[in-house]
C-alpha cells in the first residue's frame, strides 16, 4: 500500500466554498444579464467546483508522510509533514449544542475524532471522524496497525473514571 486518502467530506465553509458561492452568484448574475453564452457558464461550474470543495488526509507509507489536503478539482492542495513528527493516535469525543434559527430545541453534534498526535508540541492533524464510538473504534485499531503509532483512547479512560466514581 503505496497511499492512502481519507475523505472527511465537502467543507462547505472556509475560503474556497465562500469564494465559490461568490463566483457561482456572479456567473447566475452574468447570465441574467445575457453576457456572452461562454463567460456566465465558466464561471457557473468554477463557482460550483470551488463550493463543492472536499478536505481530506493523504498518507504517504512508503515515504513516511502526510498532508491535510483540500481536494479542488482537479487540484490537491496542501503542505507534507512527515510521520515522525507525531507519536500517537488519539481518540476524543466531540459534542456541541447549537441553536439552529427557526426551531425550539437545540441540535446536538457528536462525532468520535481520531487524531494524529504530538504529545511534546501539542499538535494535532484530524485523520478521521466517525458518527459511532464503535466505528471510531474499530478505525483507530485499523490506523494503529498501519501506522505502528500507539493509541491514546480517552473514551475509555473517561468511562473509568466515572465508573470508579460510581
Amino acid at each position: 500500500m503505496k497511499r492512502e486518502f481519507v475523505v472527511h467530506g465537502a467543507s462547505f465553509s472556509g475560503l474556497f466554498s465562500w469564494s465559490g458561492i461568490i463566483v457561482l452568484f456572479l456567473g447566475v448574475l452574468c447570465a441574467v444579464q445575457n453576457v456572452f453564452f461562454v463567460i456566465p457558464l465558466l464561471l457557473i461550474i468554477y463557482g460550483f467546483i470551488m463550493f463543492m470543495s472536499v478536505t481530506g488526509v493523504e498518507i504517504n507509507y512508503e515515504e513516511s508522510k502526510i498532508r491535510r489536503v483540500l481536494f479542488l478539482f482537479p487540484f490537491k492542495i496542501g503542505n507534507w509533514k512527515t510521520l515522525s513528527s507525531f507519536n500517537e493516535l488519539l481518540l476524543t469525543n466531540y459534542n456541541k449544542a447549537e441553536h439552529m434559527p427557526g426551531l425550539f430545541a437545540d441540535v446536538q453534534i457528536r462525532r468520535y475524532e481520531i487524531f494524529l498526535n504530538n504529545t511534546h508540541t501539542k499538535q494535532k492533524l484530524l485523520l478521521k471522524s466517525c458518527k459511532s464510538a464503535s466505528l471510531a473504534e474499530k478505525k483507530i485499531e485499523e490506523f494503529s496497525q498501519k501506522l505502528n503509532f500507539p493509541k491514546n483512547d480517552l473514551l475509555k479512560k473517561c468511562w473509568k473514571k466515572y465508573h470508579k466514581k460510581i
